[in-house]
């Protein structure tokens, strides 16, 4: 592949969550899940794994609104695993943070407390102040929760 036609690709992968988050925030959820997709396959093709992470986790999102946690997990694992063998410790930050959402709406806060205290220790090392922020709140919410 060209090294130009590979960098169009990744653009449009870029264009493709974009679209998948405005279709979302339009509260079109099948047509950002069809955008997610389309750029989940393009990732897969070009051999972009930053943005296949990422692009699961969006899919993730998306599910976790419907309230099908399985289907959340499913994307999430796989984008952990992923995250994990790259070596993005920022992906995997969010990804733990994410994970632990969905672990915290069913009710299981002591698995959902030691996603969070995973993110923490890694957005804590890798200096990512703007990580923090959520991941902080979320512990704190956890605590609220169980008292």
């Amino acid at each position: 592949m060209a090294k130009q036609d590979k960098q169009v690709k990744k653009n449009n992968v870029r264009l493709l969550n974009q679209l998948g988050f405005l279709y979302n925030s339009l509260g079109k959820q099948d047509e950002a899940l069809d955008r997610y997709q389309e750029s989940l396959k393009l990732t897969k093709a070009i051999g972009d794994r930053d943005w296949e992470g990422t692009t699961l986790n969006n899919l993730s999102q998306i599910y976790q609104a419907r309230g099908d946690y399985d289907i959340t997990l499913r994307y999430l694992q796989e984008s952990l695993t992923l995250c994990q063998a790259i070596g993005n410790r920022a992906g995997e930050g969010t990804t733990l943070n994410n994970l632990s959402q969905i672990y915290q709406a069913r009710g299981d806060y002591d698995t959902a407390l030691r996603y969070l205290e995973e993110s923490l220790a890694i957005r804590r090392a890798i200096g990512d102040r703007a990580g923090l922020c959520p991941t902080l709140f979320n512990i704190g919410h956890i605590y609220w929760q169980k008292n």
